[in-house]
């Protein structure tokens, strides 16, 4: 759908030639009435003029995109979409105007007046720059007001003091809805290099991060406890006393009853489940006198990393101290953002006492990996980091497992994702609350959805979504990761798991007929979940099965998380006479082959003295 209007004649108008007539006061609810009647993604193309002049700047046409309205009060997912003529970018014009200008989560940007995100892009062959989530105050509305459209103004004098902008308020507006709209493909009609290109993630720039991080990572090292409080302060604007608590001097926390059953239950499943995956010692002959083995030991010390960042995730906690503890690590550390208070989430460390964790670090970010990695006064150091984190925790981890920290990490890291596959028996309630489920995670989730064959009801998949997301406390962050979600039709349940497996996601759900016939087509993917009874919650959280998963794609060559990841395998070999007799003669002859003389005789002079000795 494609809606206009313009201050000259006041009309809106809509797709199936729906008009009306209106007085600026009652833009808002007319704009919005056509929204809720209409498909998802609405463009409002402002064209009050042939082009305008900002700053050096010229446009020649502004476009206001509600792509994702979510409910009255709420978040709704908004772009200002500017199509520039030649001039100097838009990017540049902003970065020299916002002096004050503070860096935040990915390319959010907050400038006293003006806070925006900004993304550099094409639509159609016109270089575009979009400003997402645009927020103003009375000042900047002026100043734009003066070089664009009379409606941009109305629009930005309208959201002033709002978040966001362009939510067309108006007397009449209720909890009204209008559907996501997520792009859809069809496999048959793309060529092979397009199918590719649906695989690729959005690329993460990690010259900006790592510039940011090794600072961290260096004063870390040096000052250790003291630059970790620093950067708590700093960061999260909280001051600590101490680092570093002893999970055994730490009182037993009080939950609800029912949370704490809840953890219970997570806790026994997942205990059994890891405790299945211990694998006896191999002990064999492999020939006469020749002895083999593998005798399997712990990590001796581990660092867990529980995120706190926009949700606490005690579930992460669980899975992975639960492993640790079955592995028997000696030294288990773990590290989670305190509150404001200086605490830490007291589910968390519910999770910590059951699971038997030593060591609570109180921090965050880069500093906590950081302080991990390099041990501190009050922190031991680990050989080995797992868990979850932001850009910048990955960062970290990055750099300190090519460094002379030593460590290992348990893989590499990205937005968390979903695929799901649905045929027509599959639920749009369910399908539609399996997306959200990881949508809801952050704006850079990745959300993809495959439709296997003919007469499914996508267009009621669609409004389940757009229902769901209405009421969720995260809807923000839901509709935001549904903007770059897309849809893949699939001709048959084979096309759409091949599809899958050149994905490689995180987590795949497939709710359709007999999904169990479908396990042995899976070649990669983190996690499966079959069936129209399994929300990829249960694993999040409960079934047994563990969360921390590979993303990105890395399914194609990494597994998640599990007992192996915090057990070292150690082969033994042990040879009798007969056995050197016997295998001696073979390793000489491909040592001489090698040309590694030393090899040869340490098994020849061997063999010369077991000869020296038998009788004649």
């Amino acid at each position: 759908m494609s809606c206009s209007f313009t201050k000259d004649d006041q009309a809106i108008s809509g797709g199936d030639g729906l008009q009306a007539d209106v007085g600026e006061c009652e833009l808002a609810d007319k704009a919005l009435a056509i929204i809720s009647s209409k498909e998802a993604s609405v463009a409002f193309q402002l064209e009050g003029v042939p082009s305008r002049s900002f700053g050096g700047l010229i446009f020649h046409r502004i476009e206001i995109r509600i792509l994702n309205l979510v409910i009255a009060g709420m978040w709704i997912s908004t772009e200002l979409v500017i199509h520039q003529e030649d001039g100097p970018s838009l990017h540049r014009f902003i970065y020299c105007h916002a002096t004050a200008c503070t860096r935040l989560q990915g390319d959010w940007m907050n400038h006293g007046a003006l806070s925006f995100y900004l993304e550099e892009g094409y639509l159609g062959q016109c270089p575009t720059t979009f400003i997402s989530s645009l927020v103003v105050t009375a000042a900047v509305a002026e100043l734009l007001a003066s070089s664009l459209t009379a409606v941009v103004a109305e629009l930005l004098a309208s959201s002033i003091h709002r978040r966001p902008a362009f939510v067309l308020l108006g007397t009449g507006l209720k909890s009204q809805i209008t559907r996501c709209a997520m792009k859809s493909y069809r496999l048959s009609e793309l060529t092979h290099t397009e199918v590719n290109s649906l695989k690729a993630r959005p690329r993460i720039d990690f010259t900006s991060i790592f510039s940011v991080v090794n600072p961290i990572v260096d004063d870390v090292r040096c000052r250790g406890d003291a630059a970790v409080i620093d950067y708590t302060a700093r960061f999260d604007k909280v001051v600590l006393d101490e680092v570093v608590e002893l999970v055994s001097d730490l009182p037993d926390p009080k939950l609800d009853p029912a949370i704490r059953e809840a953890f219970d239950v997570a806790y026994d499943n997942i205990y059994a489940f890891h405790a299945a995956q211990r694998v006896p010692e191999k002990d064999i002959e492999t020939m006469a006198g020749v002895r083999c083995k593998r005798i399997v030991r712990p990590i001796s010390s581990v660092g867990l990393y529980v995120p706190g960042g926009t949700a606490v995730l005690p579930s992460t906690a669980l899975m992975l101290s639960v492993p640790a503890q079955i592995a028997g690590c000696k030294t288990i550390v773990l590290a989670t953002p305190p509150g404001r208070d200086g605490r830490i989430c007291k589910e968390v460390l519910y999770c910590a006492k059951k699971t038997g964790v030593t060591h609570i670090l109180k921090a965050g970010g880069a500093q906590a990996i950081s302080a991990m990695a390099w041990g501190t006064s009050s922190c031991p150091k680990v050989e080995k980091l797992f868990g979850p984190g932001n850009q910048y925790v990955t960062a970290a981890k990055m750099i300190l497992q090519n460094s002379e920290a030593m460590i290992s990490i348990d893989m590499p890291a990205g937005p968390s994702e979903v695929l799901v596959i649905a045929d027509k028996h599959a639920n749009p309630v369910h399908v539609a609350a399996d997306l959200l489920s990881q949508a809801e995670h952050g704006p850079d989730s990745q959300v993809v959805l495959v439709i296997a064959g003919d007469d499914v009801d996508i267009d009621a998949i669609q409004a389940e979504v757009s229902k769901q997301c209405a009421s969720l406390p995260r809807g923000e962050y839901a509709s935001k990761a549904l903007i770059h979600s897309f849809v893949v039709f699939a001709k048959d349940m084979v096309e759409a798991i091949s599809f899958s497996n050149l994905y490689a996601p995180e987590h795949l759900i497939i709710n359709v007929k007999d999904a169990e016939k479908l396990e042995g087509l899976v070649e990669n993917a983190g996690s499966v979940f079959l069936g129209p009874w399994t929300p990829e919650s249960v694993g999040d959280y409960a079934s047994g099965t563990n969360h921390v998963l590979p993303t990105y794609g890395y399914a194609r060559m990494y597994s998640g998380v599990s007992l192996d990841s915090f057990l070292k395998y150690i082969t033994v070999q042990s040879l009798t006479e007969e056995g050197l007799r016997k295998l001696g003669p073979h390793v000489a002859k491909m040592a001489e082959v090698e040309g590694l003389e030393a090899h040869k005789r340490a098994v020849t002079l061997r063999l010369q003295e077991i000869e020296a000795v038998l009788p004649a």
